[in-house]
């Protein structure tokens, strides 16, 4: 909420006075810290399917996949590890050979 109240106010559909006003009222609500919602983490398919045929074709395991990344194993993992979406029987994630 914070985020999309900063960017209303570079996109001036906010006045100088609004903002402070809208700010002062979230920070009052714990927006500060805590979004209102929790919004679901997306699952990046069409990147974990390219991620996948990468690793197969030029025979890496997921250590080696993940090094250039600059990401620790366990996270590649979970986030090049998506299941297909629905009616896709390719890509079915990676494992770790």
């Amino acid at each position: 909420m914070m985020a999309l109240t900063r960017r209303a106010k570079s996109l001036g559909t906010l006045t100088e006075w609004q903002y402070p006003s809208l700010m002062v009222e979230m920070s009052a609500l714990g927006h500060r810290t805590n979004e209102p919602v929790s919004i679901e983490r997306e699952t990046p398919y069409h990147l974990a399917e390219a991620v996948t045929r990468l690793t197969h074709q030029h025979h890496l395991d997921l250590s080696q996949a993940a090094h250039p990344t600059g990401l620790e194993l366990e996270e590649f993992t979970e986030i090049y590890s998506c299941p297909s979406p629905p009616g896709r029987p390719w890509g079915s994630g990676l494992t770790n050979r």
